[in-house]
């Protein structure tokens, strides 16, 4: 029926495979149970969760064959690489901008832009610690894919001291084409102190955030207070928007070495909280640690919901003269439920105090009328809010981890004659391919991980016909024999299918006249982008050999079709269009606006389809427009206007919508319950047979 998903349609499927397991083996445990259904599932991935398993698909998608067939028969691995003829002889290059300075025994997060052009192997980086030893350190993509990506590395604090850091990078492709940058130098300081200020309008040095769902951002304020205190710069949770998730987000300042006497922490602050019941579920703190693993919360602010504009605050240190300190401020939330949260400016260390702490804002930690502690929150706030605790198991994981780290640019290098290079190509002249590889006999299949061509695969034990496949590639078979608990290797070199050209012209039939502006494409393959005729109605295609279709659609004449034939040489095939004679056909209505209820997707991509009958005696017809109601600006809130529109048959079973004739046709609704949306299609020259369906299409994401 469309599709399900969530836990409602999860939780009976895995059930399902549980009692097929137990019908095998009904001695097996609970445990036992998850093992097997763990071990056997299908591994899932995208882009920003590249290994299985992760926090976005788990260990996958459940596979009851391999399941009851690692008890029945044993389950075995068949794993290998599939490729095509060629060479990779150019190097990786790379932009990096390396800081001025870091501070003393304070972690230094350093990133690097990759690109390649087949795929990037590994990015690692080689430093000397404060000993002398040596280290090499492989990098996480954080961003971006395997051809070009952002990639990050955490150097821990203890091993930076001294007068300076040196690294470098060492980058690797496919083809074993290793690019060394220079060594970057970075001054080290041992820290700040009394009389140190920062104002935010440049980069600041030594400022680091990291956290579970961390909203810490530097820069221009868009939202919350809209501007800074002083200057331009600030730092705040999320600069542009509001703070809907639960979070605990962490920003450190520079290791400080206090003096012996007086001491105060003086900044300039704004906040915005939600507040349920004379209660704020989000909160700031003022952290303190010795050592950045005992954190000590000093103060709170924002028990009050609103600073209501920016305010003074100011927290006394002197406890701990004598002492290097690490501070930080906490954001800590529930869910604020959009409301912008805390934004900071003009940080300061002082030795005189600037007012008392009852004029500053400053709940003391006696006093927690509206604590965050007063609805249980503090196991949950408590977790996740240290770099040491941060997952890097994941890309999102560490993009929060290092996003803002603040570094000074001191030059940008990429491949240059300095860069030292070793051009190793590979020894089996193969490139990589993204390739399918499925089992004949099961109907199992896997992708091929299109960085290296690699993949691997959990089947039943036995004999198998294994085959590989690739867009634009002819396909190949191998034998197989998968062994219980063993590992059987199939790597296949796949032979790139021949390509030819389909050309000519398209004309009115009636008058022979050249017709711009039509639209060809081919009906088999849409990976072969659509082409419009030019001034004298020619047009071009290129595509591998094989039986098409070629539809040529234009306005003010009826959709043609033509089979042809790409074998072994070019082709020629000019078309002449029906001009279409219409006459108004009038409305097909569905509905009378009278609203009765609205309803929005949480995902993109989902749709409504209507189905739309002709007048009675009429067996084909042209539509020229689509027309909607939709929903006022108060739901979904804040929504959005951007759709799209698609038309379908209804050729599918009893009348449901078969194959999509047009679209997506992008479109702007009107937002109001007194005003129908007119979306205009007749340039896309529709043209239906019957029974055809209206479909609205959802293009943006979580609406409310």
């Amino acid at each position: 029926e469309g599709g399900w998903n969530g836990t409602s349609m999860a939780g009976p499927a895995v059930s399902a495979v549980v009692a097929l397991l137990i019908e095998a083996d009904a001695s097996l445990t609970v445990d036992e149970l998850e093992e097997i259904i763990m071990n056997t599932a299908t591994p899932l991935t995208d882009g920003d969760y590249s290994e299985s398993p992760n926090m976005g698909y788990g260990y996958g998608l459940v596979n009851a064959y391999d399941a009851v067939s690692s008890l029945v028969t044993g389950l075995g691995t068949l794993e290998g690489q599939v490729t095509k003829d060629g060479e990779d002889l150019e190097a990786p290059t790379f932009e990096h901008e390396a800081p001025v300075e870091t501070y003393a025994g304070m972690a230094l997060d350093l990133t690097i832009q990759v690109s390649d052009n087949f795929s990037i192997a590994s990015v690692e980086l080689q430093y000397q610690d404060a000993n002398g030893d040596g280290h090499t350190v492989e990098a996480d993509r954080i961003s971006g894919d395997y051809k070009a990506g952002e990639y990050a590395v955490s150097i821990p604090g203890e091993h930076i001291d001294g007068d300076s850091f040196t690294y470098q990078w060492v980058i690797n492709d496919f083809g074993n084409n290793e690019v060394t940058s220079d060594e970057y130098v970075v001054a080290v300081e041992q820290g700040i102190t009394v009389g140190y200020s920062e104002d935010f309008e440049n980069t600041p040095v030594g400022w680091t955030s990291y956290g579970m769902n961390n909203y810490w951002e530097w820069g221009e304020p868009t939202f919350g207070p809209g501007k800074a205190f002083s200057g331009d710069n600030v730092y705040g949770t999320n600069l542009d928007g509001g703070t809907s998730l639960m979070s605990v987000s962490n920003l450190e300042m520079p290791p400080i070495d206090l003096p012996e006497g007086e001491s105060y922490l003086q900044f300039k602050q704004w906040y915005s909280f939600y507040m349920v019941n004379d209660v704020a579920t989000s909160l700031g703190y003022i952290r303190i640690s010795t050592d950045q693993e005992n954190w000590e919360r000093l103060g709170e602010f924002g028990g009050d919901g609103e600073s209501d504009g920016w305010i003074d605050g100011e927290i006394r240190l002197s406890q701990y003269a004598g002492q290097r300190v690490y501070i930080d401020f906490q954001y800590a939330s529930l869910g604020n439920m959009d409301k912008a949260g805390w934004y900071l400016d003009d940080v300061a260390l002082s030795d005189t105090a600037i007012s008392s702490a009852n004029q500053l804002g400053i709940l003391l930690q006696q006093n927690d009328r509206n604590s965050l502690k007063n609805i249980k929150a503090e196991d949950i706030l408590e977790t996740n809010n240290t770099k040491e605790n941060q997952s890097k198991d994941n890309n999102k994981a560490l993009e929060t981890d290092v996003k803002n780290n603040n570094s000074v640019p001191v030059k940008v290098s990429s491949q240059t004659e300095d860069s030292k290079t070793g051009n190793k190509s590979n020894e089996a002249n193969t490139l990589p391919l993204a390739a399918s590889v499925s089992v004949l006999e099961s109907g199992r299949s896997v992708n091929t991980d299109p960085a290296n061509g690699t993949y691997t695969m959990s089947h039943a034990a036995g004999d198998y016909t294994a085959v590989a496949e690739a867009y634009g590639f002819h396909s190949k078979e191998q034998s197989v024999t998968i062994d219980a608990d063993g590992t059987t290797e199939a790597n296949f070199i796949l032979e790139e299918i021949d390509q030819y050209t389909v050309s000519g012209t398209i004309t009115d039939e009636a008058t022979g006249e050249m017709i711009e502006g039509a639209t060809v494409l081919l009906v088999e393959d849409a990976n072969i982008t659509p082409v419009e005729t030019d001034g004298d109605g020619n047009y071009s295609l290129t595509a591998y050999e094989g039986t098409y279709t070629l539809r040529v659609v234009a306005a003010g004449y009826h959709r043609t079709e033509v089979e042809f034939n790409l074998d072994g040489e070019d082709t020629i095939t000019d078309i002449t269009l029906e001009p279409l004679y219409t006459i108004p056909g009038g409305e097909i209505g569905y509905d009378d606006g009278t609203a009765e209820n609205s309803r929005a997707f949480y995902d993109a991509g989902n749709g409504w389809a209507v189905k739309m009958s002709l007048p009675e005696g009429e067996d084909s017809g042209i539509v020229t427009d689509g027309v909607f109601q939709f929903h006022g600006t108060d739901w979904p809130s804040p929504g959005g206007t951007e759709f799209a529109v698609e038309v379908w048959d209804a050729t599918g079973p009893d009348g449901t919508p078969g194959e999509k004739i047009a679209g997506p046709v992008d479109a702007e609704a009107t937002r109001s319950l007194d005003e129908w949306t007119v979306v205009d299609l007749r340039e896309h020259a529709i043209q239906v047979e019957g029974d055809f369906y209206m479909v609205y299409i959802q293009t943006g994401a979580n609406p409310n």
